[in-house]
């Protein structure tokens, strides 16, 4: 299935706004981060890992559109 611009757009939209419901909840556990256990900090961690790895497709998705 050829990749159109349409569909590029659904998928940065779709990333975009998971990505900004990660930083939301990765925002919201980090304030009461001084009450964290340590399987919540293993959690936290790997929320910010989500959220990095998220920010770099989106990066990269708006780099294969341009190029498209």
């Amino acid at each position: 299935m050829p990749i159109s611009s349409v569909t590029s757009t659904n998928a940065h939209a779709a990333i975009r706004d998971s990505n900004k419901e990660m930083d939301m909840a990765s925002d919201r556990i980090a304030r009461n981060s001084r009450n964290l256990s340590p399987s919540e900090e293993q959690i936290l961690n790997g929320m910010k890992a989500a959220a990095s790895g998220t920010r770099v497709a989106l990066r990269n998705l708006s780099d294969a559109t341009s190029i498209a």
